[in-house]
């Protein structure tokens, strides 16, 4: 079973995407599991596309610093610095793996999701309807650290926000900034196996038989 987002060709004459994020999930029956989030960074990445292969190049590059005192200075076989998260929860008898698109909010948007994703009597459909929240600044719009929520998230997260002195701000709805989150479990004592596709996505979650 997998669940991924899928990210319709642009043309030269179409808007400018403004995803540049991707999650693709999946769970085998053997409990084999993968999680892959592929981002290209800053909307659109380099801009640079290899004609051969079709392969737009990241711009991920960009995260490094030439001072070598910062913890992201450019050397030979170090990592950029990135806000990409992948999960897989292995709890024994149940396994959730997750995919999220979100930027620096992942951690909020997952934590939200993966403690009840590990109950198999939850809908994952449900769950990745549920509204949310996300924490930022400039990311978000905001000149300083806010909270910023979708419609129905619960009063009680806007107080303790407000307790600990961040800006309040809400989404008119649904939000991309929310996140996109693809997701899949596999429980062995309950022999449930599902997978859901975020509805703020474009995304796709399907049971695939064994051949």
């Amino acid at each position: 079973m997998l669940a991924l987002e899928a990210r319709p060709f642009q043309g030269p004459l179409e808007p400018r995407p403004q995803g540049d994020t991707a999650a693709v999930v999946a769970i085998d029956d053997d409990g084999y599991a993968v999680t892959i989030v592929q981002s290209v960074y800053q909307t659109f990445g380099s801009g640079l596309l290899d004609p051969a292969t079709g392969i737009l190049l990241h711009n991920r590059g960009g995260a490094f610093s030439v001072d070598p005192a910062s913890p992201a200075a450019i050397r030979p076989g170090a990592r950029p610095p990135h806000t990409l998260a992948p999960a897989i929860v292995d709890r024994g008898d149940l396994t959730v793996v997750a995919g999220c698109q979100g930027g620096r909010a992942q951690p909020w948007i997952l934590a939200q999701l993966l403690p009840d994703a590990t109950d198999p009597a939850v809908d994952l459909d449900e769950l990745l309807g549920r509204p949310r929240w996300v924490i930022g600044d400039r990311d978000l719009g905001h000149d300083r650290l806010t909270l910023v929520t979708e419609p129905g998230v619960a009063p009680e997260v806007v107080e303790r926000a407000e307790f600990l002195g961040l800006g309040i701000a809400s989404f008119p709805g649904p939000a991309d900034e929310a996140g996109h989150v693809q997701i899949v479990r596999r429980s062995r004592t309950a022999g449930v196996r599902d997978a859901a596709s975020d509805p703020r996505a474009d995304g796709v979650a399907a049971l695939v038989p064994a051949s």
